[in-house]
Parts: C-alpha cells; sequence; structure tokens
C-alpha cells in the first residue's frame, strides 16, 4: 500500500514521522476521511470545507498549493493503489 507524506509517495512500512511533529508531541492536527466508490469521491467538497474548518481552528495554514493539491494527491493514492474499481477509503491526516 503506498501512502503520501511530506511530498512523496512512498510504501505504508516506510512511512515515518518526526518525534518533533506538533501532532505526535501535542496531537494538535486534523484527520477527514472520504469514501471512495469506483473512483468517484463521496462529498469531496463538503469533507474538504470540514478539513479547512479544523486546520483553521487549529491555527494550521496550508498555502494554495498545499491545499489544491489534496484532490490530485488522494487521486493518484488510488491510482497508485490500484482502487480504481470498488470501495476505498481516503485518509488525510495534517498535522
Amino acid at each position: 500500500m503506498q501512502v503520501y507524506l511530506n511530498g512523496g509517495y512512498l510504501e505504508q512500512e516506510s512511512a515515518k514521522i518526526s518525534v518533533s511533529d506538533r501532532g505526535f508531541i501535542f496531537g494538535d492536527g486534523i484527520y477527514e476521511v472520504i469514501r471512495v466508490v469506483d473512483n468517484r469521491f463521496f462529498r469531496e467538497e463538503e469533507h474538504l470545507r470540514r478539513m479547512d474548518e479544523g486546520l483553521h481552528a487549529l491555527g494550521i495554514n496550508l498555502d494554495s498549493s498545499q491545499r489544491s493539491a489534496i484532490g490530485e494527491i488522494s487521486r493518484e493514492l488510488i491510482s497508485r493503489n490500484g482502487l480504481q474499481k470498488g470501495e476505498a477509503t481516503i485518509y488525510l491526516q495534517i498535522t
């Protein structure tokens, strides 16, 4: 299973976070889960708006290029993991 972490795609077993990550130390971060059926994202914009609200409440700022890349990254993960048919889940976690 491939994941996306800190700007790159890698195998899940190789994914590691720094011990100085604020989410690891203080638990401040957000997560959002988006259901995908046959490569169609369920209520994607509603999920991303809720994610934006959570980030704003925590004072975590994404620049516009980071924010706009989330959909592209999510679709690339679906493709890389061969999940275009059937059901899948995108789990976003931002710290």
